[in-house]
């Protein structure tokens, strides 16, 4: 593995951001007035602080995000359209219409009943694992809970849809304002501009409850607190909301701390891979597939994010051969901090390693005569040409024999031919 510290932090926005959610700490907040608190990140799910947020809760009338959730899903898929409706959405929602909630589960699943099947399945498929619902509107049941945890995932499934953002963020309607007051600008104690939806919740059991979504600078957050008071303030014997002061609290901390920052840039050529019988190169510059964009505390040292280059060729011990494509997957850089990965992408070549065929040919042949199959081929063509050789050699011998033996003879012959004619 190489290490490198980061020396540098890019201002550039990513195209796609890594798909993880860490618990990204900043500073520590006073503490929240609240028996649950919880606050994340919408894009990536990146939990910004958290206090008993798996603690089962009764969800009260934060329960009608769901109620609202379902119906703006059967809107945006064509089950439904919006006039169907609409009115008994923002009765239910804005002016807490019990009522009007059962009128909205009975348009989108024909009863009741089917309606709360459908909010309890639904909830499963957003990893609300501490949820469950009987009825529609959040009417107290010793049955029905959630947790703060849960509640953000249902928000943050809401921030998508165009229907669930107008009846949330409602400040009035039909003559009835909205009692989530950070929507409204004329509660100056609790109103923070740029809030965009929520819910609040109140009874004597449970205490207050808010779940608000904001965006400011690109970060887009839910907070939820549950559990909270209602206080009269001895200086001016008013009371005081502190579901609405601790999400408004909570929202400024984490927009006040929080922000994305951009750790890789596309164009930063990182690491190099070595390439064999490249046409005037022998290695291959490697840089980010994609700018890699964190949310990360404002106060992170620049030297606490490593990064942790793997290079495939390296690692496998394969050598890396021409011609190599740019942008052909060639390693991986991983960005931990505090021993934690915070972030990867994937390395590419920066440019394309062309082949030099000569070094290629030549490489062929060394590892022809290198191979096994070619040395057995020499040894047997060596061995059948001395066999040949020691024919012929021999063939030569007993043809000089055979030679000098018929001269002998024809001597022989020739001089008892002489002897005779004496």
């Amino acid at each position: 593995m190489k290490k490198i510290k980061i020396t540098a932090i890019f201002l550039i926005f990513a195209a796609l951001m890594s798909i993880f959610a860490p618990v990204s700490l900043a500073a520590e907040p006073e503490p929240f007035k609240a028996a649950a608190v919880f606050l994340a990140e919408t894009t990536t799910g990146t939990v910004l602080y958290e206090l008993n947020a798996d603690e089962r809760r009764a969800p009260d009338t934060l329960a009608k995000m769901m109620t609202l959730l379902l119906a703006a899903e059967a809107v945006a898929s064509g089950e439904l359209a919006s006039g169907e409706v609409a009115e008994n959405l923002f009765s239910a929602y804005v002016g807490s219409d019990d009522d009007a909630c059962d009128a909205v589960a009975v348009t989108v699943s024909g009863s009741v009943d089917a309606f709360v099947a459908l909010m309890n399945a639904r909830a499963a498929e957003l990893s609300c694992a501490d949820t469950v619902f009987v009825n529609t509107n959040g009417k107290a049941n010793v049955r029905q809970y959630t947790t703060a945890r849960d509640l953000f995932n249902i928000a943050r499934a809401g921030a998508k849809l165009p229907l669930f953002v107008e009846v949330a963020g409602a400040r009035s309607h039909g003559g009835i304002t909205n009692s989530n007051y950070m929507l409204n600008p004329n509660r100056a104690k609790y109103y923070y501009k740029y809030g965009v939806f929520g819910k609040v919740s109140a009874t004597y059991e449970n205490g207050y409850g808010a779940v608000e979504y904001a965006e400011r600078d690109g970060l887009n957050a839910v907070a939820v607190v549950l559990g909270a008071a209602a206080v009269i303030l001895e200086s001016d014997n008013s009371t005081e909301m502190q579901n609405l002061t601790e999400a408004r609290r909570l929202l400024e901390w984490g927009h006040a701390n929080f922000s994305w920052t951009a750790v890789l840039s596309s164009s930063e050529l990182i690491a190099r891979a070595a390439v064999q019988l490249g046409d005037g190169a022998d290695f291959v510059n490697l840089r980010p597939e994609e700018d890699v964009v964190l949310l990360l505390s404002n106060d992170i040292p620049e030297d606490e994010i490593t990064r942790e280059i793997r290079v495939f060729s390296e690692e496998s011990g394969e050598k890396l051969t021409a011609p190599v494509e740019a942008g052909a997957e060639l390693g991986e850089v991983v960005l931990t901090r505090r021993g934690e990965e915070i972030g990867r992408a994937t390395l590419v070549a920066d440019t394309t390693v062309r082949l030099l065929r000569m070094k290629y040919f030549t490489a062929q042949l060394k590892a022809i005569f290198q191979s096994r199959v070619a040395k057995l081929i020499i040894i047997a063509v060596i061995a059948i040409f001395l066999a040949y050789a020691v024919i012929v050699v021999r063939y030569q011998i007993l043809l000089a024999r055979y030679v000098k033996k018929r001269a002998a003879q024809a001597k022989r012959n020739v001089e008892n031919q002489d002897s005779e004619r004496r």
